[in-house]
């Protein structure tokens, strides 16, 4: 199983920064799985990093150098490997960049690829191929997820009444209130924030407080994305499969 979430810094999580307390299910992975450290992306662009990871190759040999971009059919990917092994290929997708459309699905069946869909624990079809996993030996399949759903932004603010409730030391002081030029002008901050900050009118004391609000409420997808994947990983051991199978967490780009 393969789950690559989309903008998710590795700074806002465990084992990469030992003051990050909100990610216990990533810290859990961490201590069984190998942790790459000098694991980068070669660009900023999601759909030059996943045709990257589908791939393992870098963008003069895949092609795919802007958005959006199809992938070429003479590339060999992930799932195409596993399928001529024998594997039964799935796709989650939801990227737009690393979607079905641009032919990043190579190598899985139509009916097996879900577009616009987040991979989640509770998803009838994951677990309808985890309970054949467990009742068939001679069943193998290989799991991908693309999602952009929890970390990429204009970033959600659903989870962060909760977040705030675990922990309320990463919220003390913070108005959320202080994030919303982001929302009205985040493409403006994103590519010339020194420029947009004074268009804007985010001098003195505003430009902090903003970072600090967009920060919290950020905080907040990633430990919302930490109950997804501890889902899925708990999903895997509730059929007894931990030990028969291989499971990698990544990124596209941060």
């Amino acid at each position: 199983m393969l789950n690559v979430f989309c903008t998710l810094g590795k700074d806002f999580l465990e084992p990469y920064e030992p003051t990050v307390d909100y990610t216990p299910n990533l810290a859990r992975f961490a201590d069984e799985a190998v942790v790459f450290e000098r694991h980068v992306s070669e660009a900023g662009q999601s759909g030059i990093a996943f045709a990257s990871i589908l791939s393992g190759e870098q963008a003069m040999r895949h092609k795919v150098y802007s958005h959006p971009t199809r992938l070429d059919d003479a590339l060999q990917t992930l799932p195409e490997a596993y399928a001529k092994a024998g594997y039964e290929t799935f796709f989650w997708e939801h990227q737009s960049m690393g979607s079905v459309a641009l032919n990043y699905g190579q190598g899985v069946d139509a009916e097996n690829a879900f577009p616009k869909q987040p991979l989640v624990a509770n998803d009838p079809r994951f677990v309808a191929v985890l309970k054949r996993l467990a009742e068939d030996e001679s069943y193998k399949a290989f799991i991908m997820s693309f999602d952009s759903s929890v970390t990429h932004g204009p970033y959600k603010r659903s989870s962060l009444g909760e977040f705030c409730g675990r922990y309320p030391h990463h919220c003390e002081g913070i108005d959320p209130a202080d994030a919303a030029p982001v929302y009205r002008y985040r493409r403006a901050l994103a590519y010339d924030c020194p420029n947009a900050s004074r268009k804007y009118g985010l001098s003195g004391e505003a430009l902090p407080r903003l970072v600090d609000a967009v920060e919290m409420i950020y905080k907040s997808r990633v430990s919302y994305l930490d109950e997804v994947y501890g889902g899925l990983i708990d999903a895997v051991d509730r059929f007894g499969l931990r030990d028969v199978s291989v499971l990698a967490f990544t990124a596209d780009h941060g």
